[in-house]
């Protein structure tokens, strides 16, 4: 064999296409499962938020239909959270989410505050907020003008 001959093996080696689909599979499969990640990372904060919003919506609403019982609103939401996001992540939200009566409206109110910080790799900390708020008037709302009119 000469040294042509060798030459033209190579050149026809280096043309050749074979194995080039590794390289870009290498090259896109991360890039795919960042996506992926991305997806399902933002699928999880929206349902999350649902969640709080309906948990925070329906403890207001029994609180407020029940004469202003925030025990009641406290269980409902309680309840509510654990079933739809399970335990461990329902105790996240412990000491996040609050009702209170608004005597000036006559009306029960409620919020949710958790900010939650996650590591991703290869992007670092995100943090994810959750926030939703509840306004109902008490079922008995009109007992008659408030007290300091005269």
């Amino acid at each position: 064999m000469t040294r042509t001959t060798k030459l033209l093996q190579l050149g026809q080696h280096a043309s050749d296409e074979q194995g080039a689909a590794l390289y870009e599979y290498a090259l896109v499969l991360p890039l795919f499962c960042a996506v992926i990640f991305a997806i399902v990372a933002l699928g999880w904060w929206w349902w999350n938020q649902s969640v709080a919003a309906v948990a925070i919506h329906d403890g207001v609403r029994d609180a407020a239909a029940h004469n202003g019982n925030l025990v009641l609103g406290y269980e409902t939401t309680r309840r509510l959270l654990g079933s739809h996001l399970g335990r461990v992540n329902a105790e996240a939200y412990e000491g996040h989410f609050r009702l209170w009566h608004d005597g000036w409206r006559r009306a029960v109110r409620g919020e949710v505050n958790l900010d939650r910080t996650t590591s991703i790799p290869f992007l670092g900390t995100v943090h994810f907020r959750i926030r939703a708020t509840s306004f109902q008037r008490r079922w008995d709302f009109y007992g008659g003008p408030p007290q300091f009119w005269e």
